[in-house]
């Protein structure tokens, strides 16, 4: 009688786990959308002030080169931005997830058109470039299959953490580019 007992413990256990797991990423998804909105809106106002030293006499010679590199981020943050975010609304209306090949390869697209914007951006942010995560720059081999070992047997909400944190990552290198980039004219 008590062995039936403790495998209806363990079983219920198991469950309230399960729900206190999902509870924990969907806090964690708000707070990194938090930090996205709060990234984007930086980098928002570091686009403008890219913009008005373009405009002031003193600056717009150097602005206009750090400016067109600037825009150039922004053509290819906005484009995997909105792959992104198209991805996460589609696993929030339970659809299926985009390619996940096919996600790891716009990804790494996106890394090596903003590292080769300039070899002085490159050389700054570099080191600091994590689109996916260390584990996978790190890898030697089968990146492609190691994200989608990432994906693979991963609730909805731990594939939604994942999308949420390569967002921010993505926003964060923008960040980081921007700031170099405004550094760059005095």
């Amino acid at each position: 009688m008590f062995f039936p007992f403790l495998i209806v413990v363990f079983i219920c256990s198991c469950s309230n786990n399960q729900q206190t797991k999902a509870s924990d990423f969907k806090a964690l998804n708000q707070s990194l959308s938090i930090s996205n909105d709060r990234l984007k809106t930086q980098n928002d106002s570091l686009y403008k002030i890219l913009q008005l030293k373009l405009a002031d006499e003193k600056t717009a010679q150097a602005a206009v080169l750090w400016f067109a590199k600037a825009q150039y981020l922004q053509y290819r943050t906005t484009e995997i931005y909105t792959y992104l975010q198209t991805s996460i609304s589609n696993l929030k209306s339970d659809s299926i997830l985009n390619n996940p090949d096919t996600l790891y390869e716009k990804l790494n697209f996106y890394k090596d058109k903003i590292l080769r914007i300039d070899p002085d951006i490159y050389n700054a942010i570099n080191k600091n470039a994590t689109v996916i995560t260390h584990y996978l720059d790190s890898a030697k081999q089968n990146k492609s299959e190691r994200f989608d070992a990432l994906f693979s047997k991963k609730s909805k909400e731990e594939q939604l953490y994942i999308l949420n944190q390569t967002l921010n990552n993505i926003e964060a290198i923008e960040n980081k580019t921007l700031l170099f980039c405004n550094s760059k004219i005095n």
